[in-house]
């Protein structure tokens, strides 16, 4: 059934992680910003290679999107693994990623709940705002 794929995408582990190896990345985003940005921010302060596709809107919806299953942006492929939800692809870059010998996203539980909560806040500033870029009147905007 559906819901019985769905339960077993989730538990699919990811990739095993070698010491020396990377997986393959590929964020998938639009050609601005957004809410991909915190990601490709994560991955360049800690050098970690990723390729950074930036979409129009028509090859989204038109050529992307019907392949997919998370369907909305942006997506991060990890070795053909395709992860949506930019909250967890940040911090997965997070993990992934480190300055000065420390990883950017805190592996201590009560760090990890104030960068988590901080970020939860730019989520609910951004939600309302990111709905303005649709609006092509200026004055309404």
């Amino acid at each position: 059934s559906k819901a019985t794929v769905s339960v077993l995408y989730w538990h699919q582990p990811l990739h095993k992680p070698h010491p020396t190896t990377m997986p393959a990345l590929k964020l998938v985003y639009f050609e601005l910003p957004g809410r991909a940005e915190p990601a490709r921010l994560a991955f360049a302060v800690g050098g970690v290679a990723f390729e950074d596709k930036r979409v129009s809107g028509e090859e989204w919806g038109m050529k992307i999107k019907p392949t997919v299953g998370p369907k909305q942006l942006p997506l991060l492929d990890v070795d053909g693994e395709v992860i949506g939800q930019s909250n967890a692809i940040m911090r997965y870059a997070g993990s992934v990623s480190s300055l000065g010998g420390k990883q950017l996203y805190p592996k201590e539980a009560g760090e990890a709940l104030k960068v988590d909560e901080f970020c939860d806040i730019v989520g609910e500033v951004f939600g309302p705002l990111g709905k303005t870029f649709a609006i092509e009147e200026e004055t309404e905007r």
